[in-house]
């Protein structure tokens, strides 16, 4: 399958996908996560904030910026077949994956709210660098 044979599970071919869609999906994957959640994840690919999720922005996404790995996808076959299970399945995943890692920054950013926002960030750039990485962040997660 090619890119756009994925973009179209979602989009019906319509040309764009509705946060409708994405709960839509969602239910036919019996995952029930909450709608805020759902909204969160939707705004996450929806670029320009216009309420749609075209074509274009699924592939600024998910296209690799390397030209070679790029062409590749691009020029895949566009099938006209229904998705495999194996798909679908990889697809649910995926979804899923996006509902939890929504989940986990909400917990961080109440978490952040909760205690004093100078001490968080000051326990990350434990260098006082004035600034941290995603190495510091990833050394905190990992202790």
């Amino acid at each position: 399958m090619c890119i756009r044979d994925r973009y179209n599970i979602f989009d019906g071919n319509k040309g764009y996908v509705t946060p409708m869609n994405f709960m839509e999906l969602y239910n036919k994957f019996r995952l029930s996560p909450a709608r805020d959640d759902v909204y969160r994840v939707f705004n996450r690919f929806d670029r320009n904030l216009d309420g749609k999720i075209s074509y274009q922005d699924i592939c600024d996404i998910f296209i690799p910026r390397h030209k070679e790995y790029s062409a590749a996808l691009l020029n895949r076959k566009q099938v006209k077949t229904a998705a495999s299970n194996e798909t679908l399945e990889l697809l649910k995943s995926f979804m899923k994956k996006l509902i939890d890692v929504e989940l986990s920054n909400g917990m961080w950013k109440k978490e952040l709210v909760r205690t004093n926002l100078k001490k968080s960030f000051d326990q990350i750039d434990s260098k006082r660098k004035g600034f941290f990485t995603i190495i510091d962040v990833a050394a905190i997660i990992t202790q």
